[in-house]
């Protein structure tokens, strides 16, 4: 008996050309989204000094949910539900260092000082 084998592409965010894809079309899906909402986009950072290295950073973030926890205290802080109004991305900086960018739809201005003491962990940035 003989076997054919078929070639299959790796389907991954890992591959150059599929991650390229995968970007393109969540980007799309992400301005269509979007459309015609105001909202704001939020820069989240860390103080370095609070974590052993920035591998510490990474494994506490993601175990203790910073982002997660954050939505719900600002939820909470603004007096309205920002279920499925929101959006993340995690980002590597030199030395594996991370900070988050957020897109935060359905709210206005919301004051630099509450944001920053409600992340808690170190600084804002706001556009």
């Amino acid at each position: 008996m003989r076997y054919e084998f078929k070639a299959r592409q790796c389907r991954s965010w890992l591959d150059p050309k599929w991650g390229k894809v995968f970007a393109r079309e969540l980007g799309e899906a992400l301005v269509t989204r979007c459309q015609g909402e105001s909202g704001v986009f939020l820069t989240l950072t860390y103080r370095r000094e609070d974590y052993e290295d920035a591998r510490d950073l990474y494994h506490r973030a993601k175990e203790e949910r910073h982002v997660r926890r954050f939505i719900a205290r600002l939820a909470k802080n603004l007096g309205t539900s920002l279920s499925g109004r929101w959006l993340c991305k995690l980002e590597f900086q030199r030395g594996g260092w991370v900070h988050w960018h957020l897109v935060v739809l359905g709210v206005g201005r919301i004051e630099h000082e509450l944001l920053e003491r409600t992340w808690g962990h170190g600084f804002v940035w706001i556009k």
